[in-house]
Protein backbone atom coordinates (compact mmCIF):
# COMPACT_ATOMS: atom_id res chain seq x y z
CA UNK A 1 0.00 0.00 0.00
CA UNK A 2 1.58 3.71 -0.96
CA UNK A 3 0.19 6.62 0.12
CA UNK A 4 0.59 9.99 -1.11
CA UNK A 5 0.77 13.48 1.25
CA UNK A 6 0.16 16.51 -0.40
CA UNK A 7 0.65 20.19 1.08
CA UNK A 8 1.03 23.62 -0.28
CA UNK A 9 -2.11 23.26 -3.30
CA UNK A 10 -2.77 26.54 -2.45
CA UNK A 11 0.24 28.98 -2.57
CA UNK A 12 -1.42 31.23 0.74
CA UNK A 13 -1.77 28.03 3.08
CA UNK A 14 1.84 28.07 4.40
CA UNK A 15 1.01 26.31 7.61
CA UNK A 16 0.12 23.34 5.91
CA UNK A 17 3.40 23.34 3.57
CA UNK A 18 4.72 23.43 7.33
CA UNK A 19 3.07 19.93 8.18
CA UNK A 20 4.32 19.27 4.66
CA UNK A 21 7.60 19.49 5.70
CA UNK A 22 7.65 18.02 8.93
CA UNK A 23 6.48 14.82 7.44
CA UNK A 24 8.60 14.55 4.49
CA UNK A 25 11.35 14.82 7.39
CA UNK A 26 9.64 11.93 9.28
CA UNK A 27 8.60 9.07 6.30
CA UNK A 28 12.31 10.07 4.73
CA UNK A 29 12.78 6.72 5.22
CA UNK A 30 10.04 4.68 4.05
CA UNK A 31 9.93 4.23 0.14
CA UNK A 32 5.80 3.38 0.67
CA UNK A 33 4.94 7.22 1.54
CA UNK A 34 5.35 10.08 -0.90
CA UNK A 35 5.35 13.47 0.37
CA UNK A 36 5.43 16.54 -2.07
CA UNK A 37 5.67 19.69 0.23
CA UNK A 38 5.73 22.21 -2.57
CA UNK A 39 2.57 21.33 -4.97
CA UNK A 40 2.01 24.82 -6.02
CA UNK A 41 5.40 26.37 -6.18
CA UNK A 42 4.80 29.24 -8.36
CA UNK A 43 1.22 30.27 -5.99
CA UNK A 44 3.79 29.96 -2.91
CA UNK A 45 6.53 31.77 -4.33
CA UNK A 46 3.91 34.56 -5.04
CA UNK A 47 1.91 33.78 -1.34
CA UNK A 48 -1.30 33.19 -3.86
CA UNK A 49 -4.19 30.52 -3.62
CA UNK A 50 -3.68 29.75 -7.59
CA UNK A 51 -0.84 28.76 -9.64
CA UNK A 52 0.66 32.10 -11.13
CA UNK A 53 2.39 30.20 -14.52
CA UNK A 54 1.12 30.74 -18.02
CA UNK A 55 -2.45 31.27 -16.36
CA UNK A 56 -3.94 31.94 -12.96
CA UNK A 57 -5.62 28.53 -12.07
CA UNK A 58 -6.83 26.56 -8.75
CA UNK A 59 -5.18 23.28 -8.72
CA UNK A 60 -7.59 21.97 -6.73
CA UNK A 61 -10.58 22.96 -9.13
CA UNK A 62 -8.60 22.54 -12.21
CA UNK A 63 -8.29 18.12 -12.69
CA UNK A 64 -10.46 18.35 -15.89
CA UNK A 65 -6.98 20.73 -16.98
CA UNK A 66 -4.17 19.99 -18.80
CA UNK A 67 -1.06 21.59 -17.25
CA UNK A 68 1.99 20.46 -15.80
CA UNK A 69 1.26 20.63 -11.81
CA UNK A 70 -2.25 19.00 -12.37
CA UNK A 71 -0.77 16.32 -14.51
CA UNK A 72 2.10 15.84 -12.06
CA UNK A 73 -0.73 15.35 -9.45
CA UNK A 74 -2.43 13.01 -11.48
CA UNK A 75 0.24 10.80 -12.33
CA UNK A 76 1.26 10.83 -8.57
CA UNK A 77 -2.11 9.73 -7.25
CA UNK A 78 -2.00 7.42 -10.16
CA UNK A 79 0.49 5.61 -8.37
CA UNK A 80 -0.60 5.47 -4.98
CA UNK A 81 -3.35 4.32 -3.12
CA UNK A 82 -4.09 6.68 -0.49
CA UNK A 83 -4.12 10.48 -0.72
CA UNK A 84 -3.87 12.97 1.89
CA UNK A 85 -4.29 16.49 0.84
CA UNK A 86 -3.35 19.09 3.54
CA UNK A 87 -4.77 22.17 3.62
CA UNK A 88 -6.02 25.82 5.60
CA UNK A 89 -8.97 27.34 5.89
CA UNK A 90 -10.03 30.02 7.95
CA UNK A 91 -12.94 29.15 11.09
CA UNK A 92 -11.95 25.63 11.56
CA UNK A 93 -10.86 23.45 13.73
CA UNK A 94 -8.33 20.42 12.86
CA UNK A 95 -10.70 17.94 11.25
CA UNK A 96 -10.59 15.55 7.46
CA UNK A 97 -13.05 16.99 4.98
CA UNK A 98 -14.36 13.71 2.83
CA UNK A 99 -16.85 13.98 -0.53
CA UNK A 100 -20.19 12.98 1.18
CA UNK A 101 -21.04 9.97 -1.68
CA UNK A 102 -22.05 6.45 -1.57
CA UNK A 103 -18.19 5.43 -1.20
CA UNK A 104 -17.62 7.29 1.40
CA UNK A 105 -17.71 4.60 4.02
CA UNK A 106 -14.13 3.65 3.47
CA UNK A 107 -12.66 7.00 4.32
CA UNK A 108 -15.25 7.52 7.20
CA UNK A 109 -14.12 4.10 8.52
CA UNK A 110 -10.15 4.94 8.14
CA UNK A 111 -11.25 8.99 10.17
CA UNK A 112 -12.94 7.16 12.44
CA UNK A 113 -10.19 4.21 13.55
CA UNK A 114 -7.44 6.76 13.18
CA UNK A 115 -9.59 9.15 16.12
CA UNK A 116 -9.15 12.14 13.37
CA UNK A 117 -12.16 14.57 14.02
CA UNK A 118 -14.19 14.28 10.38
CA UNK A 119 -17.08 15.43 8.36
CA UNK A 120 -18.88 14.99 4.81
CA UNK A 121 -19.37 18.39 1.67
CA UNK A 122 -20.76 17.36 -1.46
CA UNK A 123 -18.03 18.08 -3.47
CA UNK A 124 -16.85 21.54 -5.37
CA UNK A 125 -16.05 19.89 -8.90
CA UNK A 126 -12.63 19.04 -10.12
CA UNK A 127 -11.02 18.77 -7.27
CA UNK A 128 -8.29 16.15 -5.65
CA UNK A 129 -10.78 14.33 -4.38
CA UNK A 130 -12.83 13.79 -7.25
CA UNK A 131 -9.97 12.69 -9.26
CA UNK A 132 -9.30 9.83 -6.18
CA UNK A 133 -12.83 8.61 -6.27
CA UNK A 134 -12.96 8.35 -9.91
CA UNK A 135 -9.42 6.52 -9.92
CA UNK A 136 -10.92 4.27 -6.81
CA UNK A 137 -8.09 5.75 -4.38
CA UNK A 138 -9.37 6.87 -1.00
CA UNK A 139 -8.66 10.53 -0.93
CA UNK A 140 -8.63 12.99 1.90
CA UNK A 141 -8.74 16.82 2.78
CA UNK A 142 -6.77 17.42 6.24
CA UNK A 143 -8.21 20.60 7.11
CA UNK A 144 -6.90 23.06 10.10
CA UNK A 145 -7.56 27.04 10.72
CA UNK A 146 -3.80 28.97 10.07
CA UNK A 147 -4.90 31.29 6.83
CA UNK A 148 -3.72 34.74 8.73
CA UNK A 149 -0.54 34.13 10.09
CA UNK A 150 2.23 31.23 11.31
CA UNK A 151 1.62 31.57 15.16
CA UNK A 152 -0.57 28.31 15.49
CA UNK A 153 1.93 25.80 16.18
CA UNK A 154 -0.83 23.44 18.30
CA UNK A 155 -2.91 23.12 15.28
CA UNK A 156 0.15 22.79 13.43
CA UNK A 157 1.55 20.07 15.72
CA UNK A 158 -2.12 18.60 15.95
CA UNK A 159 -1.90 18.45 11.99
CA UNK A 160 1.25 16.28 11.92
CA UNK A 161 0.15 14.02 14.53
CA UNK A 162 -3.43 13.06 12.99
CA UNK A 163 -1.85 12.95 9.58
CA UNK A 164 0.54 10.42 11.05
CA UNK A 165 -2.06 8.65 12.54
CA UNK A 166 -4.28 8.16 9.64
CA UNK A 167 -1.24 7.02 8.00
CA UNK A 168 -0.34 4.21 10.61
CA UNK A 169 -4.06 3.39 10.43
CA UNK A 170 -3.58 2.81 7.02
CA UNK A 171 -0.44 0.76 7.05
CA UNK A 172 -2.07 -1.49 10.02
CA UNK A 173 -6.03 -2.04 8.75
CA UNK A 174 -6.21 -1.48 5.23
CA UNK A 175 -8.36 -4.19 4.93
CA UNK A 176 -10.77 -3.30 7.13
CA UNK A 177 -10.66 -0.02 5.72
CA UNK A 178 -11.53 -1.12 2.05
CA UNK A 179 -14.31 -3.63 3.15
CA UNK A 180 -16.25 -0.55 4.91
CA UNK A 181 -19.59 -0.82 2.64
CA UNK A 182 -21.35 1.17 5.39
CA UNK A 183 -20.78 2.45 9.09
CA UNK A 184 -23.24 2.22 11.91
CA UNK A 185 -25.89 4.82 11.94
CA UNK A 186 -24.25 6.64 15.12
CA UNK A 187 -20.99 6.93 12.92
CA UNK A 188 -22.93 7.67 9.79
CA UNK A 189 -24.45 10.12 11.40
CA UNK A 190 -21.58 12.15 12.39
CA UNK A 191 -22.06 13.82 8.84
CA UNK A 192 -24.00 16.88 8.01
CA UNK A 193 -24.39 18.01 4.69
CA UNK A 194 -24.11 22.03 3.16
CA UNK A 195 -27.27 24.30 3.84
CA UNK A 196 -27.59 26.41 0.83
CA UNK A 197 -29.18 29.27 0.30
CA UNK A 198 -30.03 31.47 -2.18
CA UNK A 199 -30.97 34.85 -0.40
CA UNK A 200 -30.47 35.85 2.94
CA UNK A 201 -27.53 36.11 5.58
CA UNK A 202 -26.24 33.94 8.46
CA UNK A 203 -25.96 34.18 11.86
CA UNK A 204 -23.61 31.87 13.34
CA UNK A 205 -25.66 30.88 17.35
CA UNK A 206 -22.71 28.03 17.37
CA UNK A 207 -19.43 28.54 16.22
CA UNK A 208 -16.24 26.41 15.77
CA UNK A 209 -15.96 24.06 18.39
CA UNK A 210 -18.67 25.24 20.54
CA UNK A 211 -20.56 21.97 21.79
CA UNK A 212 -24.88 21.97 20.31
CA UNK A 213 -26.83 19.94 22.85
CA UNK A 214 -29.93 18.26 20.78
CA UNK A 215 -32.63 20.87 19.49
CA UNK A 216 -30.18 23.79 19.87
CA UNK A 217 -30.72 26.33 17.61
CA UNK A 218 -27.19 26.55 15.21
CA UNK A 219 -27.79 29.00 12.93
CA UNK A 220 -30.51 31.58 11.80
CA UNK A 221 -30.91 32.79 8.20
CA UNK A 222 -32.02 36.51 7.94
CA UNK A 223 -33.95 37.86 4.66
CA UNK A 224 -32.46 41.86 3.71
CA UNK A 225 -35.10 43.22 6.15
CA UNK A 226 -33.35 41.81 9.02
CA UNK A 227 -36.55 39.27 9.35
CA UNK A 228 -35.49 35.71 10.07
CA UNK A 229 -36.50 32.91 7.37
CA UNK A 230 -35.50 30.26 9.10
CA UNK A 231 -33.92 28.59 12.23
CA UNK A 232 -31.68 25.24 11.96
CA UNK A 233 -31.44 23.63 14.71
CA UNK A 234 -29.46 20.08 16.31
CA UNK A 235 -32.30 17.77 15.28
CA UNK A 236 -29.69 14.58 16.15
CA UNK A 237 -30.34 13.06 19.96
CA UNK A 238 -26.73 13.42 20.50
CA UNK A 239 -24.77 16.76 21.31
CA UNK A 240 -22.48 17.84 17.78
CA UNK A 241 -18.58 19.17 18.52
CA UNK A 242 -19.01 21.92 15.83
CA UNK A 243 -15.71 21.78 13.44
CA UNK A 244 -16.29 24.24 10.73
CA UNK A 245 -18.49 26.76 9.32
CA UNK A 246 -18.91 28.98 6.16
CA UNK A 247 -16.01 31.76 6.24
CA UNK A 248 -18.31 33.83 3.92
CA UNK A 249 -21.47 34.33 5.49
CA UNK A 250 -22.56 37.46 5.13
CA UNK A 251 -23.19 37.25 1.01
CA UNK A 252 -26.37 36.29 -0.03
CA UNK A 253 -26.47 33.48 -2.71
CA UNK A 254 -23.38 31.60 -1.27
CA UNK A 255 -23.90 28.19 -0.06
CA UNK A 256 -23.07 27.97 3.58
CA UNK A 257 -21.49 24.67 4.59
CA UNK A 258 -21.80 23.91 8.52
CA UNK A 259 -19.87 20.46 9.14
CA UNK A 260 -19.72 18.84 12.67
CA UNK A 261 -19.37 15.36 14.35
CA UNK A 262 -21.52 13.89 17.17
CA UNK A 263 -20.14 13.28 20.43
Amino acid sequence: MKILILSGVHGNEQSAVQVGLSLKSYFKDNDDITVIPFANESGLIHNTREMQNSSTIDLNRAFRTIVDPVEMIKEAIDNHDLIIDIHNSPRCSNFVLIDYNDRRFASQKLCHLANVSYACRYSSGDTIKDYCLKHNKIGLTYEFSGMSNLNNNDLIQKAIQDVKSLVQTYLEKSNIVYNSESLTDLEDNLITEIFNTETGFINYVKDINDVAAPLEVLFEVYNNKNEVIETVINDKNYKLNIVAVSNNFAKAGTPIMMVYKGL
